[in-house]
C-alpha cells in the first residue's frame, strides 16, 4: 500500500510541476507577444520618421546613448529586435534601433507608453481558467479510475452479505485501490472456507460418530452375562473411536488459526519420513515399504507436513489388505509424496468429494469414515505449502493412490 501512495503522491507532484511549467512558458510568450504585434506600427513609425513627417504624441526617436541599458539590452536592439520594457507603474514602452538613420548616430524608435491593465487582466484570467481547466481534468484522470473501483468493492461486497461466494474483483494491478482489491478477496476466501468447516464438521459429525454409536446400542442389545467383558472391551473400543474423531473435528478447526504460524525450512524430508513409517510400521501388521531418492530437499514446515503424511499413513495402514507403497520423487520443480495400499480404493465419484469437502462444506454423508478429517487435514496443510493433492488408483496394489505435490521453492 505504500508503494501505491508514493506512486500516486508522485503522478500528482509531476503533474502539478509540469502544469506549472506549461504555464510559466505561456506567461513568457504572453510577455513577448505585444512586441510581435506592434512590428509592423514599429516599421511604419519609422518609415514615417524617415520621411520627416512623424507626428505621433507616443513615439520618438533618441540616441542610444541616451539609454542607460545593460550591453545584453543593446545586443539585443542591435540584432534588430523589438526590446518591450515596463515603467514602475507598469506601463510598457517599446524600442526598435532606426538601420537607416540619415545621421551616423544610432537612433532608436521609442514607442509608448502603453497601459497593460486590460491586455494584463484578460490574460490572467485566461491562465488562471487555463491553470484550474488542467488541474480538473488532472485530477479527474487520478481519481475517477479509484472511484470507479471503489464503486466495484461496494457492489462485491453488498453481493457477498447475500451470497456467500468467494469475490473476484477485476481491479487491476496498477490501480491504487489494488491491494484493499487484494484484501477483500483474501477475506471472502477465508470466511466461505470458515462456513464451509462449519458445514463439513456438522455433517461429518453426525456420519463419523453415528457408526461407533449404532455398534454401541447394537452391542449393548446383544450383552448378556455371557459375554458382558467381550462386549464390555468393543463398546470401550468404539467409545474409543469417538473420542479419537471428536479429537480430530476439534484440531481441524482449529488448524486454520495456525496458517501464520508456518516456519519454512529448507531441509531433506526423509530426515523425518523414514523414522515417522518406523514408528507407525511398530504398531501394524501392514507391511509398509518406502521408496525415496537419495536427497528430496524441501522448504516446508516439518511440524505441519509431518502430520499431513501422518494421517495418509494411518488412513493407508487402516484400509489397507497387507502392503502400503510410499514413493518420494522429485520432478522438475516439484515434489510428489505418493501414498498406495492395496485395499478396496476410493470411488471415483468420491475422489472430488473427499478433497473438496472442506473446501466447499458439501455433504459428507457418502464419505468412509475417517477418509474425510484426514485427508481434510492433508488438503490444507498442502494448500499452505502451495501444493495440491491428487487421488487415483494404484496401479501396483489397485488400492486408493494419494499424491501430495508440493513446488520445491
Amino acid at each position: 500500500m505504500k508503494r501505491q501512495f508514493i506512486r500516486l503522491f508522485l503522478l500528482i507532484l509531476i503533474s502539478l510541476v509540469a502544469i506549472a511549467w506549461f504555464t510559466d512558458v505561456f506567461i513568457a510568450q504572453s510577455e513577448e507577444a505585444p512586441a510581435s504585434i506592434n512590428i509592423t506600427t514599429l516599421k511604419s513609425i519609422i518609415r514615417v520618421q524617415q520621411n520627416n513627417s512623424l507626428n505621433l504624441s507616443k513615439s520618438k526617436v533618441i540616441s542610444i546613448h541616451q539609454l542607460a541599458w545593460p550591453e545584453s539590452l543593446k545586443e539585443k536592439i542591435s540584432q534588430g529586435k523589438i526590446v518591450s520594457l515596463s515603467d514602475i507603474e507598469g506601463d510598457v514602452f517599446y524600442y526598435w534601433q532606426i538601420t537607416n538613420s540619415p545621421k551616423k548616430v544610432v537612433q532608436v524608435v521609442q514607442l509608448g507608453p502603453f497601459s497593460r491593465e486590460k491586455v494584463e487582466a484578460s490574460s490572467y484570467l485566461t491562465l488562471t481558467l487555463i491553470f484550474y481547466g488542467v488541474f480538473g481534468l488532472c485530477l479527474f484522470v487520478w481519481l475517477w479510475p479509484i472511484f470507479k473501483d471503489v464503486i466495484q468493492l461496494i457492489d462485491l461486497t453488498d453481493a457477498f452479505s447475500k451470497k456467500r461466494d468467494k469475490i473476484q474483483s477485476k481491479v487491476k494491478a496498477t490501480s491504487v485501490m489494488y491491494p484493499l482489491a487484494e484484501s477483500v478477496e483474501s477475506m471472502s476466501r477465508q470466511i466461505v472456507r470458515f462456513l464451509s468447516l462449519q458445514r463439513f464438521l456438522a455433517s461429518s459429525v453426525s456420519h463419523d460418530i453415528r457408526t461407533p454409536l449404532s455398534r454401541i446400542v447394537f452391542l449393548l442389545a446383544m450383552t448378556d452375562a455371557k459375554n458382558l467383558d467381550e462386549y464390555k472391551i468393543k463398546i470401550e473400543n468404539e467409545l474409543d473411536e469417538i473420542d479419537h474423531l471428536t479429537d480430530d473435528f476439534i484440531e481441524l478447526a482449529r488448524i486454520e488459526e495456525r496458517h501464520h504460524q508456518l516456519k519454512l525450512v529448507v531441509t531433506d524430508i526423509n530426515v523425518w519420513l523414514g523414522p515417522l513409517i518406523e514408528k507407525i510400521q511398530s504398531s501394524s501388521k501392514v507391511t509398509i515399504k518406502l521408496t525415496s531418492e537419495r536427497e528430496c530437499f524441501l522448504k516446508h514446515d516439518e511440524r505441519f507436513l509431518k502430520r499431513a503424511i501422518q494421517n495418509l499413513l494411518v488412513n493407508a495402514v487402516k484400509y489397507a489388505e497387507t502392503k502400503v507403497l510410499v514413493t518420494v520423487e522429485v520432478n522438475c520443480n516439484q515434489l510428489e509424496i505418493r501414498v498406495e495400499d492395496d485395499g478396496m480404493g476410493i470411488k471415483p465419484e468420491e475422489k472430488e468429494r473427499i478433497t473438496g469437502l472442506y473446501e466447499r462444506g458439501k455433504s459428507a454423508n457418502n464419505v468412509g469414515s475417517g477418509y474425510g478429517i484426514g485427508l481434510a487435514f492433508v488438503n490444507v496443510i498442502t494448500e499452505w505449502h502451495g501444493g495440491h493433492v491428487f487421488i487415483s488408483q494404484s496401479t501396483p496394489l489397485n488400492g486408493a493412490s494419494i499424491s501430495v505435490f508440493l513446488p520445491k521453492g
